[in-house]
């Protein structure tokens, strides 16, 4: 039972509880929190300035959305159909780009995405989605310079952008966000750094690994490793021909701290008939700080025969090459 002293003070708290429902429950919702998606996603590379001025400035939902019905009935190609294709059209690009473009943001909001979406589907693709360099083996000496995942995409027609129209897009973090290229080096900003074809063991590959050209802090280490399908043992499954590897690789510092380790399970996949002078490629990406000097010991095992190669290198990471 409640003291004298004590009912009083029990109602207050109550009534104070119940006012501050009441004018959270009264408080207005954003007006345009309704239409804040279709604004600031679905349409927000083909609305006009002056129409999301408009838009902006309506009062309300009623009005918002008459003015998003015309905005739709604008853009029909064909106002007497009962479907809108460029509506149809829009949805459908904003969905492929979320599809196939998404990476650490949702693919609408990539530049790849924003351009799909403005401008439909490229006429032509060039599109090299890894971190690459082909093996010269005569010249393994030479300095090469390698490209991040970059793509070009051309347009025969840019709308009002205009004719013959060609945009790079480079994958400088390697997380498949893909920015369009402010110059044309952007992308070839690693170069080679240590090759090799020294191994022992019963299992031979080659092995590079390229730096970033300037790094601060960390640098990303590129791990090349090359074997012939002629060295590896195929087995077929399920009418597939395949060959299985184990890679190990340990990275220690001076004093045998360690500094990165993996180890990787990986599949060679080839038709009925094995093009036995075909090369197969394993890529690694480590990281590791700038201007030290680490060891890098690499073991591959060919899992169906056994067969096992080893490389010992020494790795000097530049703060800048």
């Amino acid at each position: 039972m409640l003291s004298r002293l004590g009912a009083p003070l029990f109602r207050s708290l109550i009534m104070v509880a119940a006012t501050q429902l009441l004018l959270a429950q009264s408080k207005p919702e954003d007006p345009m929190k309704r239409f804040k998606k279709w604004l600031d996603e679905d349409v927000v590379y083909i609305i006009t300035d002056q129409e999301k001025a408009v838009f902006i400035s309506l009062k309300t939902d009623e009005e918002r959305d008459i003015f998003v019905e015309e905005f739709w009935k604008r853009r029909n190609p064909d106002p007497e159909s009962n479907s809108n294709k460029f509506k149809e059209e829009h949805y459908r690009r904003i969905e492929y780009s979320n599809q196939n473009y998404a990476s650490t943001v949702p693919g609408w909001k990539t530049d790849r995405g924003m351009i799909y979406i403005k401008y439909g589907k490229p006429d032509e693709i060039e599109s090299h989605p890894s971190f690459y360099a082909a093996f010269d083996r005569k010249s393994w000496d030479s300095v090469t310079t390698a490209a991040y995942p970059f793509e070009r995409w051309w347009y025969r027609h840019m709308g009002s952008v205009g004719d013959d129209i060609e945009i790079e897009f480079v994958d400088t973090c390697l997380c498949n966000e893909y920015h369009i290229a402010q110059n044309g080096d952007e992308k070839a900003d690693m170069v080679e750094a240590v090759v090799t074809h020294a191994n022992t063991g019963t299992l031979p590959y080659d092995v590079k690994i390229y730096y970033p050209v300037e790094s601060t802090k960390n640098a990303l280490v590129f791990i090349y490793i090359e074997l012939n399908n002629k060295d590896l043992d195929f087995i077929k499954e399920q009418g597939i021909n395949r060959a299985k590897t184990n890679v190990y690789g340990i990275a220690t510092d001076l004093n045998g701290r360690i500094m990165a380790e993996f180890e990787d399970s990986t599949m060679n996949e080839q038709p009925e008939q094995v093009d036995k002078s075909e090369l197969w490629q394993y890529r690694k990406m480590i990281a590791l700080p700038v201007a030290q000097q680490y060891k890098l010991e690499l073991v591959v095992k060919d899992i169906h025969n056994g067969k096992t190669g080893t490389c010992s290198l020494i790795l000097n990471v530049p703060a800048k090459l």
